[in-house]
């Protein structure tokens, strides 16, 4: 499968290179071409009875066709540190008779790590590929012996560079370099940083912030014509792994005999990240998750409140002439049915000091698949949802550990 930028600027790219890296060219983001159809009770059924690990190789697997079948159930096994798997992690805890979503800690380990550790993998099989002659899709550099090694550029002030520091061993060739913001960064992860450098990894503290580094990486791999790979943990990958812990908690709930295959649920989400979260919650909506409403607990001057609720996107939210927030880019792209025409007409009216007022029908998928409420948090949100609305439907509460 072929990835493009949300923005429809740059020529398709395989997945390689949009595994590896969120900002595209053209200031979008990398997303599937296309999304794939929705998952249905066959699907459910199988994932129900598979591991946490395999639920998020099968998910993943379903945006990497071009990759041979078997590799999405290799790094299924070898995205996850091996401390983070004795057995199957449960993920869902049930309280007052209630299912609760554990989203950061909970059976992914980490959505960093899940985002990040399946990158050597599919690193190793594109140089082999471009070794034999084939096509390859991303930049590299000539070591003197004549070999492929990406050097991967990683903007971090301490998990991502962690998760991809580990998963390194299973990466035979290329090297890493992490830019850590030596004032955002904590003594602790900045001593582990260093301690991990060898002749493969390198480490370097620079004096500007993080977004700052981040946006003078992107800068040098444009200048550089692609010879190095940026890596990120909000890239495609990571918003399947987190996608993934929504569906394997449904697997779950349905293995507990709390609902039945097939039943919908309603999801309430935490007031920590709603953007964030209401972003992943609609994309499982999308890609077959049974979801009958996204609860979201808000305050009236937060970005999801004036985009559901007003319609409306604030020329402030754009920064640097180039960026939005990115779970907004990936959520307006999702709503849009992944058009890239739109997300260029809000890019170029925010370009122009004017905030964009979104279309009637917009707004209309967007009250379709969420609540809102002034509410402190998930479970109280929830309640009022369900006196409003007269919902007798099963709840998943996701919450941030």
């Amino acid at each position: 499968m072929d990835y493009i930028s949300t923005r429809g600027k740059i020529e398709p790219i395989k997945v390689a290179y949009a595994a590896a890296g969120m900002y595209a060219e053209d200031g979008g983001l990398y997303a599937p071409q296309e999304m794939r159809k929705k998952l249905d009770d066959h699907d459910m059924l199988c994932l129900a009875w598979l591991s946490h690990k395999r639920r998020f190789a099968f998910l993943a697997g379903r945006y990497m066709k071009d990759i041979y079948i078997g590799l999405p159930a290799m790094f299924g096994d070898t995205s996850f540190a091996a401390d983070d798997f004795n057995g199957d992690i449960p993920g869902i805890v049930v309280r007052d008779g209630r299912s609760f979503a554990e989203m950061r800690h909970g059976p992914s380990g980490s959505s960093f790590d899940l985002a990040l550790r399946p990158l050597p993998t599919i690193f190793e099989y594109y140089i082999t590929a471009a070794e034999k002659g084939e096509p390859y899709i991303f930049g590299y550099n000539i070591e003197p012996n004549g070999e492929f090694a990406p050097t991967v550029l990683v903007p971090s002030a301490g998990e991502e560079a962690f998760a991809l520091i580990n998963a390194v061993e299973n990466m035979t060739k290329g090297k890493i370099k992490v830019f850590y913001p030596i004032n955002e960064t904590s003594d602790t992860n900045r001593r582990l940083l260093e301690k991990s450098q060898n002749d493969r990894v390198s480490v370097r503290g620079d004096d500007a912030n993080l977004n700052e580094i981040s946006h003078n990486i992107t800068q040098f791999i444009k200048a550089n014509n692609g010879h190095y790979v940026r890596c990120d943990s909000q890239n495609w990958f990571g918003v399947i792994s987190q996608v993934t812990n929504l569906v394997s908690c449904y697997c779950d709930m349905i293995i507990k005999e709390q609902i039945k295959l097939g039943d919908w649920i309603n999801l309430a989400i935490p007031c920590d990240v709603p953007l964030e979260m209401a972003t992943i919650a609609y994309y499982a909506k999308e890609m077959g998750l049974n979801v009958e409403k996204i609860v979201c607990p808000v305050s009236g001057d937060s970005i999801l409140h004036r985009l559901v609720a007003k319609g409306e996107i604030d020329t402030t939210w754009f920064k640097d002439g180039t960026f939005i927030p990115v779970a907004l880019e990936r959520l307006l792209h999702a709503v849009s049915g992944m058009d890239d025409g739109f997300i260029s007409d809000v890019i170029a009216t925010l370009k122009k000091g004017k905030n964009y007022i979104l279309p009637e029908d917009f707004t209309s998928k967007l009250k379709e698949a969420f609540y809102l409420c002034e509410e402190s948090n998930a479970v109280t949100a929830l309640d009022k949802y369900e006196i409003e609305s007269g919902s007798n439907l099963v709840p998943l509460i996701a919450v941030i550990g």
